[in-house]
């Protein structure tokens, strides 16, 4: 982050007791600006003189975006109290425009999606009916990204229940089930969804089948799970090396991505995203699956609850419930586990 300190026509031990004592109030700015690069980070605090006291200001520039708080004071000895007031108003700012970018980034993820699958459609189905079975594979596989991120997820919390033992499942054996199932079944496929709905629908079919064929090792929700327990870990398979479209494609799941930034405790935001991501998939297995997938579906990839609704053949009140349900319960379990470890 560049940063800079501007007051004019002060003292330099004025600046210099400044200057440390704003630093201690950057620590908390510098964390809240997670994940945002810091070599596009800009700052600039500024005291101007104003009667008896100060005008104070701070200037945030993004690539997203300029972020401005200032404050007052009227006495001159009382400028810490105003440093402490504009850091504050500069961090509700920050949460405001994070909550914004991960909005707008979902957003256009899932436009960006819907494009795709329309530009194609046409062509997919030509495929299917001269029979070409190589070229639709060819053109289905960019379409399955959204698929193979759901199934990362859901191989982890698949693992941490026991349902599937670490490496006996990649992503890519669920990703080429889904792309084997979507041929095959391609004209017979239900109207009322449409093609990304469908895809997700052929995943979690295969993932439910999955359960119900495998011999689950009871584990209770409540047992403790080393960091370095290798249920955390995913076979990917051949995707990440093979096609281009999928590389760094899996990422943790963050609660950058699950919460709104205002109900995240300040230390919680501060663990890696790998210390993140297991802490997430140990709460969501404690969910039934159409509750978690619900969930997930809403807040990482931006489907609404009809949508969700005619994807699990539920109502829209119930897919409702089943979100808040999910979200409050993270919301509690973060704010109690803040609380016992303060």
């Amino acid at each position: 982050m560049a940063e800079q300190i501007v007051i004019p026509e002060e003292s330099t031990e004025l600046k210099e007791r400044v200057s440390d004592y704003w630093n201690r109030k950057l620590r908390r700015i510098k964390r809240l600006l997670r994940p945002i690069p810091e070599d596009q980070q800009s700052l600039r605090l500024s005291m101007r003189p104003a009667k008896n006291g100060w005008d104070v200001r701070v200037i945030l520039v993004l690539p997203t975006g300029t972020l401005v708080a200032e404050e007052q004071t009227f006495h001159r000895d009382e400028w810490p109290a105003a440093v402490d007031r504009v850091a504050d108003k500069l961090a509700m700012e920050i949460r405001r425009h994070k909550e914004k970018l991960r909005h707008d980034d979902v957003y256009r993820r899932k436009r960006r999606r819907e494009d795709e699958f329309h530009r194609v459609r046409s062509f997919l189905e030509s495929d299917v009916r001269k029979g070409d079975r190589a070229s639709f594979m060819e053109l289905i596989r960019p379409l399955l990204r959204q698929v193979a991120d759901q199934a990362h997820h859901e191989l982890l919390v698949a693992q941490l229940e026991g349902a599937i033992r670490p490496g006996e499942l990649s992503v890519s054996d669920l990703v080429d089930e889904v792309a084997v199932r979507a041929w095959e079944n391609y004209d017979h496929r239900p109207t009322r969804l449409n093609l990304d709905q469908w895809l997700l629908h052929l995943l979690h079919e295969v993932l439910d089948e999955y359960y119900q064929k495998v011999s689950r090792t009871d584990h209770s929700v409540e047992e403790p799970i080393p960091a370095d327990d290798p249920r955390y870990q995913t076979d990917i398979g051949w995707m990440a090396e093979n096609e281009p479209y999928f590389q760094n494609f899996l990422s943790p799941l963050t609660l950058y991505q699950t919460l709104p930034d205002h109900e995240v405790p300040e230390p919680w935001q501060e663990l890696a995203a790998q210390e993140q991501m297991q802490w997430l998939v140990n709460q969501l297995r404690r969910f039934p699956h159409p509750a978690r997938r619900a969930f997930m579906l809403h807040v990482v990839e931006g489907w609404d609850a009809s949508e969700i609704a005619l994807l699990q053949n539920r109502s829209v009140d119930q897919v409702r419930e089943d979100i808040d349900r999910v979200r409050e319960s993270l919301r509690q379990r973060l704010s109690s586990q803040s609380a016992t470890n303060g």
